[in-house]
């Protein structure tokens, strides 16, 4: 019976002692990053961001007042104004036409063309909110941060949706 009880008295140190441990930690937050080429240089998109990316279709040409308006295209059953992100970057508008459409989450949603899409990144939160304090160095980027294909700059696509919307409202008066 000896063994019976020293195997009783093991399994029941081992019970408690599992309650005792320190719970293993949670799980690193992170945030979801879209890797996009845009006016040739790489950059990050936060997914919440983003209410989709699509293929760029058909853009039907309008009269514009805005030089980054290249047209309108229709996405989930919406017709949206498009604009050339590169433009919006302070780039030249590209030669060749937009492969892909990001469409804006928020109430007043458009299109930003771009050529190429990289993938997800999955990054610290903590290191995308550190790098999206630092000082702003360029126009619409929110800092810079390193992932596995090395150093992109972080775009801040609701700054770039904020200046589209005051240069239409400008462009109105």
């Amino acid at each position: 019976m000896s063994g019976l009880m020293a195997k009783a008295e093991d399994l029941r140190r081992a019970f408690d002692g599992a309650f005792a441990a320190a719970p293993a930690g949670a799980p690193e937050e992170t945030d979801a990053l879209l890797r996009i080429v845009a006016a040739g240089e790489r950059y990050l998109v936060r997914l919440s961001d983003v209410l989709a990316v699509h293929v760029c279709r058909a853009l039907v040409p309008v009269p514009a007042t805005h030089p980054g308006l290249l047209g309108l295209s229709a996405a989930r059953g919406q017709l949206l104004p498009v604009y050339a992100l590169a433009v919006l970057l302070g780039r030249p508008v590209p030669q060749d036409p937009p492969r892909w459409l990001l469409v804006s989450a928020g109430a007043a949603t458009a299109g930003l063309a771009f050529e190429g899409i990289e993938g997800i990144a999955r990054l610290p939160a903590a290191a995308v909110r550190e790098a999206a304090a630092r000082e702003r160095r360029q126009r619409h980027v929110a800092g810079t941060i390193a992932d596995s294909s090395g150093p992109r700059a972080l775009l801040d696509i609701r700054s770039v949706m904020d200046e589209v919307w005051k240069t239409v409202a400008h462009s109105e008066r």
